[in-house]
């Protein structure tokens, strides 16, 4: 877990272990917020001197955001700037940091995620029940409910709040890849010249998700995406980005019931996220619940499956319909 490693890192060079915590909380929100997902790694596997520049930079972001009195003009965020910059012109620090309180938001709800999540962050094991992070609920084991909870509803939230029924853990072999390159000791000289990885487009598999409803329960596209691009805002502290989501398919028998979906974000990073380290997770959205996984291209299904001739010919009555796009 590379936030665990990282919090040890700055342990070793000083930080007591709640200030560690708040600094990967800064990181992370800029990760999410600028839609670069190599953020923490490149922090990881930076030298001493760039690391303790970076850093330094996190801390003045975490003072910024502390402080109304303190002015944007005179934030010294210089590496990160050209960090943000060479990975996603668009963006810049200070232009995302112009929303304080947003900012300030999005970074304590990760804190206390990361100080919610202690056990998963200094055991290494997969044990995921009952942590929190926002307004989202880790609900125990797929198949199974944790104390408290009925039906799959979240009670804390009654039939609206967005639940978590974890699966099996499973990586993504792409994020594997990328952190292990990004780890690589490097000649310190030789680190500005770690290859940027096209890590915010990637195929549209790579940014998709899967979705399937309950039986005689969907959701429309619109839904979907809007249901989406919030949970982006409340936990990257985006403001409700249409980027966040690029396009939703509903797929409809000939009856116009809604059988199955996919839902295909703006990077890679986003579906990784929403599934942490899952198979497949449920969400409980206007009281309907939506299950997602990651999204598997039929050609390579039909490999793992052994025989998808059912499935075929299935597929020959399903039409795209419903289909929400910006």
């Amino acid at each position: 877990m590379v936030a665990m490693r990282l919090i040890r890192r700055l342990e070793r060079v000083g930080f007591i272990y709640k200030m560690a915590l708040k600094l990967v909380a800064v990181l992370l929100w800029l990760q999410l917020a600028a839609e670069i997902p190599e953020v923490l790694n490149i922090v990881l596997s930076a030298d001493d001197e760039a690391f303790s520049a970076m850093i330094n930079e996190a801390e003045n972001i975490l003072r910024f955001i502390s402080n109304p009195a303190l002015d944007l003009a005179s934030l010294g965020v210089s590496r990160l700037e050209t960090l943000v910059s060479s990975r996603n012109g668009s963006l810049t620090i200070t232009g995302l940091l112009t929303e304080r309180d947003r900012v300030r938001a999005s970074v304590d709800e990760n804190y206390r995620m990361l100080l919610k999540g202690k056990k998963v962050v200094t055991e290494e094991d997969d044990d995921m029940e009952n942590m929190e992070f926002g307004s989202i609920r880790y609900v125990g084991q797929y198949s199974h409910q944790a104390a408290g909870q009925r039906g799959g509803v979240n009670l804390r939230y009654g039939n609206h709040g967005p639940n978590y029924s974890p699966g099996q853990s499973s990586s993504s072999s792409t994020f594997a890849t990328l952190e292990q390159n990004l780890q690589t000791r490097l000649n310190p000289a030789a680190q500005a010249f770690i290859p940027i990885v096209a890590v915010n487009r990637g195929t549209e598999e790579e940014r998709c998700l899967y979705l399937t409803f309950s039986n005689g329960y969907p959701l429309t596209s619109s839904e979907i995406a809007t249901f989406f691009r919030e949970m982006c805002e409340t936990v990257g502290g985006w403001r409700h980005n249409p980027r966040a989501v690029e396009t939703v398919y509903v797929h409809q028998g000939e009856d116009g019931v809604a059988l199955f979906g996919k839902v295909v974000f703006c990077n890679p990073y986003l579906p990784n996220f929403f599934l942490g380290r899952q198979n497949e997770v449920k969400f409980i959205l206007h009281g309907r619940a939506l299950w997602c996984k990651r999204f598997v291209p039929k050609s390579i299904r039909s490999n793992l499956v052994g025989s998808t001739q059912g499935e075929s010919s299935r597929a020959g009555g399903l039409r795209f319909r419903g289909v929400y796009q910006t």
